[in-house]
């Protein structure tokens, strides 16, 4: 028998309210950072990888867009806040995708490649979703 976890409309409210601050975060930092040295449009993928930008916005839509429905269904295990941060991010960088043909990345240290605060979030949020993942395991 699947249990389903039922969500208060208090908490899709505050999750709706993390989202938007995350994403809002993200948008107004690159858009302070942009013109200065260090910040750079970068035209390809994850980790450098070279190809289309159409493309790369095209797998985000898809692939964020189901991660949007699973994660505000309510029945998540893992809890959808590690998802809210990964969502927000993944838009982040899409917004992007889509109004400038790259993403806007800036550098904070300079040993380091360049990033920007959506990837902050996706990294935040994949890291905190494994880990609930592997904490739920090791419990039952």
């Amino acid at each position: 028998m699947k249990v389903r976890y039922h969500v208060p409309s208090t908490e899709k409210g505050r999750d709706a309210m993390a989202f938007a601050a995350l994403l809002f975060s993200d948008l107004s930092i690159k858009a302070v950072f942009m013109g200065h040295p260090g910040s750079s449009c970068n035209p390809f993928g994850p980790l450098g990888v070279s190809g289309d930008s159409s493309t790369y916005a095209a797998v985000s839509a898809i692939v964020l867009g189901g991660l949007a429905v699973v994660s505000f269904r309510g029945d998540m295990r893992y809890g959808r806040l590690p998802l809210i941060f990964i969502l927000a991010g993944g838009i982040g960088n899409l917004v992007d995708r889509i109004l400038w043909g790259c993403v806007r990345d800036f550098s904070v240290v300079s040993w380091f490649p360049a990033f920007n605060l959506a990837d902050v979030w996706l990294t935040v949020g994949a890291v905190w979703f494994v880990f609930a993942y592997l904490s739920e395991r090791s419990d039952g």
